[in-house]
């Protein structure tokens, strides 16, 4: 709360508990502390986070789909980096949930942070990871401080 005390004077003498969202405060709490919603701060701009992601997301995926010439066979990004060579693209990171197809289908993904596809599941084993070894093996210390 002290960096919004310092910053929204305004919203100071609200207890710590309504600074970051004093649209939660009673009527008496905002009165005391002298925040008027509407007049002394603004009115909560957006009252319901879930719908206004879901309007977001189609918006950015109705662009994608608008420029599917600039996304590659998996989805990404594509684009130009002025200074490379004419007509090279770049690949940059696409979040899965903005990735489409080359028809403009969104790709599948699990939206609870799983893989959709190729990933470990059913019938697909983690594979161990091999250990890595490189030049800075000698610089690094076991465990436990010993050389």
């Amino acid at each position: 709360g002290d960096y919004v005390r310092r910053w929204l004077p305004e919203l100071a003498a609200l207890p710590t508990k309504y600074i970051h969202k004093p649209w939660s405060a009673p009527a008496e709490v905002l009165s005391k502390a002298n925040v008027q919603l509407g007049a002394t701060y603004p009115e909560r701009m957006v009252t319901d986070l879930s719908a206004a992601r879901r309007a977001t997301v189609k918006t950015v995926i109705d662009m994608r789909r608008a420029n599917l010439h600039l996304n590659d066979a998996q989805g990404y990004d594509l684009v130009d980096i002025p200074g490379q060579a004419k007509g090279s693209m770049t690949r940059l990171f696409t979040k899965k949930e903005y990735r489409l197809d080359k028809s403009g289908k969104v790709l599948p993904f699990d939206s609870s942070g799983g893989k959709a596809r190729g990933g470990p599941g059913p019938g697909r084993p983690h594979k161990k990871a091999k250990k890595a070894t490189g030049p800075m093996d000698k610089w690094v210390r076991p465990r436990g401080g010993a050389k």
